[in-house]
This record gives C-alpha cells, structure tokens and sequence, in this order.
C-alpha cells in the first residue's frame, strides 16, 4: 500500500537472531505530531554493544566546551541522548556517530487519532503498545526470552506490565517476558527507539510529500541516515 493512502509502510525482514536467544527490546513513545510507539530489537550481544557506543559517545560530547552552559545540553548532562531537547551539535553526532553502526530492527506503530477518537492519548499510546508487542512477540516467537526496556512515565508506567502480559497471551507467546521500568538514559541504547521515533516525526511531512527529500534538509539528512534501520513502520488507520 503506497505511503500516503493508509501510510502503511512494511519492509520484510528476516529476524537477525538465534533460535533460543535472549533478545532485548529498548522502546519509547511520542505524543506528537502524532500519537506513536517505537522499539528496535537488539540481540545480546547487540545490546551490549550499543550500550557501550552510547556511553562512550555521551562521555565525549560532556567534555565539550564548546557546548556547556546551554540550558539543553544541561538537560542532556542530566538525561543523556533526547531528540526533542538535544542541541543541533548533539543530534548531528549522535545520528552521524551511531546510526552508521546501529544493531538491531525498528519498528514504529502511529496514528492520528481518527480512528479511535474515544481514546485518550494516554489510552491510544497504550493501544499502540499492545499492538506493537503482539506483532514483536510473534516475530520473535523462537526466543528464549525477551526483555522490554521501557523508558519510566509517571503515568503510563504503572500499566507496561500489563500491556506485556496481554500482548504475550494474544500472540501465545511460550517464552518469557520480562519488564524493565528505566529510569532516563539507563540502559543508554533507550536512545535509540527516542531518536528513530523524533526522526521519523520530524520527517513525517517530507515522506507524504512524495517529490523526494530535499538535500539541504537536515531532517531529511537525519531520514537518510536512519531509514535503513526501519523494518516496519504501521499507521492504525
């Protein structure tokens, strides 16, 4: 179905992963432009590894001159990697240093609202994560276990658990799956399904241009260094 009708955008991948293996699924949300849920799995030894870049990359930008005294690289010194806050200098590094080596898939679910208009947007990101992790927990249904990391939210929180535990029994998923409520910036690698997610908001417009992406654009130079990332990214409506 072409981007633009039902923007339903999917790219067929073979799972990267063992059969029997511990798989790791670092996610976040947004609340605009749209309503949207986003995670990239990691294997193992992905998620070490991407980890362990992040970190290093963070330690190299908090010994800048160049940027401390800004109230958003402050934000960063305290939170780490966030799209939506982070200095120009910080995004650039980050998207050029890490997307060159990034492990693992992407995956996005959004929507407008249109469809279930009765929801609130607390309520609709909740949707979107059950939906998400059914199609995860299906995909990788050979794992041995699967550990979602998701980024702490004061209100959505209290119910990660339960949307797991839902996802699981619908997709009669047999391997476990484990909860991790993270604190900001911890595993580092959160940054990763946050930086997808803010990319591919900010190039939302661009993509239903369909006249190509400007090349002076620096969200489109950001789409362009992330998009072979995306396995699956799904409109709702």
């Amino acid at each position: 179905m072409p981007l633009g009708d039902d923007v339903d955008l999917r790219v067929s991948t073979n799972a990267p992963y063992r059969h029997g293996e511990r798989l790791h699924v670092v996610l976040d949300e947004a609340f605009e432009p749209f309503r949207a849920v986003g995670a990239v799995v990691l294997t193992d030894q992905e998620f070490e590894d991407a980890n362990e870049h992040i970190s290093d990359l963070r330690t190299e930008l908090l010994q800048s001159a160049y940027l401390a005294g800004l109230k958003s690289f402050d934000e960063f010194v305290d939170d780490g990697f966030h799209g939506t806050a982070d200095t120009a200098e910080v995004t650039i590094h980050f998207v050029d240093k890490v997307f060159k080596v990034l492990p693992g898939k992407a995956y996005i679910y959004f929507t407008d609202g249109s469809r279930r208009p009765d929801l609130s947007d607390k309520k609709t990101v909740l949707l979107l994560y059950a939906s998400l992790l059914q199609v995860l927990i299906r995909t990788y249904r050979r794992a041995q276990d699967i550990e979602l990391h998701f980024e702490q939210h004061e209100e959505l929180g209290k119910y990660f658990q339960g949307v797991a535990d839902v996802a699981r029994a619908k997709s009669r998923g047999r391997m476990i799956v484990k909860v991790h409520i993270c604190p900001k910036g911890d595993p580092p690698s959160l940054a990763l399904a946050d930086y997808l997610l803010w990319i591919f908001g900010r190039s939302y417009k661009l993509l239903l241009r369909g006249d190509g992406l400007p090349q002076t654009s620096l969200d489109a130079r950001n789409l362009r260094a992330a998009r072979n990332h995306f396995s699956l990214i799904y409109s709702l409506e």
